[in-house]
């Protein structure tokens, strides 16, 4: 057996490899086979794992409110927005660059030539201790930890079928105690997470969208695609809450994501803009 495709394995949302990027794509088990649902369209199935009841109900609210944003028509219409903006975006090292255009197709199943299907359950966790209010507001507005990922089951876990989003407290801090752009940057995280549980193989959490993978680098001006989808929903968020009004959707993007200067997601932007202040680059603390 040759060395694993690490690719394949995990999704990257800032860099951090969960535990089941050392192991082979993970099999359905006897007792828990893999069923797609052949409905058409942005339908991820993701649900809350193991975390303690006092999160629970705020990490399932989270998650409706993502999956929500994620299968609007206001996204659709803003990811077509976009994609007029950045033709085409990078997928994966098999895939490499694809139209814009096409990814949608293949987020809502649509594509005649690519069965790429939403993995039947994918479980979020968090990680980290709580979440502390950061003294000032020039860097993260939340002291805790900022790992994101995405990937199969770990191996030795009850019901390897499914899959695990990993989040690191940050992000939760900003959807249940941040400020609405803080939020918006919560929304850009999850959704950006999900989008790594379209899977290429109904019987294997083979990724069909990936951002970090060996020895592979998009060219500058080139969105990855899991992070062109993040920050799609974000924006779309902030106009949809009158954050931003739509001339502004632009200026959202390349405030959080510009490939142009080879930056995926600015994170630390999410804690630039209080107090109404306008989204706009130019605008951010820290440049």
């Amino acid at each position: 057996m040759g060395k694993p495709n690490y690719a394949q394995l995990v999704g990257f949302g800032v860099g951090l490899c969960l535990t089941a990027c050392s192991n082979e794509p993970i099999a359905p088990t006897a007792q828990s086979s893999a069923v797609f649902d052949p409905t058409k369209g942005i339908n991820p199935n993701i649900v809350v794992g193991e975390v303690s009841p006092k999160d629970a109900d705020a990490l399932s609210q989270w998650i409706e409110e993502a999956v929500a944003l994620f299968q609007s028509p206001k996204f659709e219409t803003n990811f077509m927005r976009a994609s007029s903006l950045f033709p085409e975006v990078y997928v994966s090292k098999s895939q490499d660059i694809i139209l814009t255009s096409l990814l949608l197709q293949r987020l809502k199943t649509d594509d005649p030539y690519l069965s790429a299907l939403w993995w039947p359950k994918t479980y979020v966790v968090l990680n980290g201790e709580t979440a502390v209010q950061s003294e000032n507001r020039e860097g993260f507005g939340f002291e805790a930890l900022r790992n994101a990922g995405a990937g199969p089951f770990p191996v030795g876990e009850i019901g390897t079928a499914t899959g695990e989003i990993e989040l690191g407290r940050l992000h939760f801090a900003r959807y249940t105690q941040g400020d609405t752009v803080e939020k918006s940057c919560a929304m850009n995280t999850m959704v950006h997470e999900i989008s790594h549980t379209l899977s290429d193989r109904p019987d294997i959490f083979w990724m069909h969208v990936l951002d970090t993978e060996e020895d592979v680098t998009p060219p500058r001006g080139i969105f990855e695609a899991s992070y062109f989808v993040g920050i799609i929903a974000q924006c779309t968020y902030l106009e949809d809450v009158g954050r931003i009004d739509p001339s502004g959707f632009e200026a959202c993007i390349r405030t959080f994501s510009d490939p142009a200067s080879a930056s995926r997601f600015r994170s630390i932007a999410c804690d630039d803009f209080p107090d109404g202040t306008a989204i706009r680059p130019e605008n951010r603390i820290i440049q």
